[in-house]
């Protein structure tokens, strides 16, 4: 066996939690599908949780014993009206994928998942970003780092492809997120900030996870 092959098997052994972080429609669950053969011992999860009464009240509770969750909704403030619900639900999952995940971890459940940490971070910052001039995004992740982002041995999967490539999944997506119609459209505001947005998570998560880069299209790890 190979020194590499050695290391590679040291590290899965000890990563908790698997996630992928990507433009909506970037293709992350297809690439969670790819890597599920990989990770044979990790359960494949879709992110999104449904919020029923169950979870409603696993939520509430949750809330109680995170009184910090006050400071989310104050950045509100720094998004449109128009985007006011849209916002308030990001939030909401936002939360709950915090919740979900110091579940996953606290139970030594080891799961990857499509959207994780550091995609709803980059969800719950976009709009305040893109909209307020005054929006500090960098200030605003080390508070969310510091309150929020797990501390546990997560691997991230970041997928970046080029923008045609993008725009050509997008247009074969049933649903399309408000940021890809953005992006599709030419609004070069989502693209820019969108992007520096995505780096600056990046960035820091680099000093926090393993972060690796995957190859969307020959289906490989970089």
């Amino acid at each position: 066996m190979t020194v590499y092959k050695k290391r590679q098997i040291v590290l899965k052994n000890n990563i908790q939690r698997i996630e992928l972080f990507g433009y909506p429609g970037s293709g992350k669950t297809t690439a969670l599908q790819n890597l599920a053969e990989q990770y044979s011992d990790f359960t494949s999860q879709k992110a999104n949780v449904v919020f029923n009464v169950r979870n409603s009240f696993s939520l509430l509770k949750y809330m109680l014993f995170h009184p910090k969750f006050f400071q989310l909704f104050k950045l509100k403030k720094h998004v449109p009206t128009e985007y006011s619900e849209i916002y308030r639900n990001t939030i909401f999952r936002f939360l709950l994928r915090m919740m979900v995940a110091e579940k996953s971890i606290k139970n030594n459940r080891k799961e990857m998942v499509d959207e994780g940490v550091l995609q709803i971070t980059w969800s719950l910052l976009l709009l305040p970003s893109i909209y307020s001039p005054n929006f500090d995004a960098a200030k605003e992740l080390r508070r969310i780092i510091k309150d929020w982002w797990p501390k546990e041995n997560i691997l991230v999967y970041y997928i970046k492809i080029n923008s045609k490539e993008y725009i050509n999944r997008v247009n074969k997506r049933r649903r399309v997120h408000f940021f890809s119609k953005e992006f599709k459209a030419g609004n070069q505001k989502y693209h820019d900030i969108g992007q520096e947005l995505f780096n600056l998570i990046l960035q820091r998560g680099k000093r926090i996870y393993r972060i690796q880069n995957i190859d969307i299209l020959n289906n490989k790890e970089l």
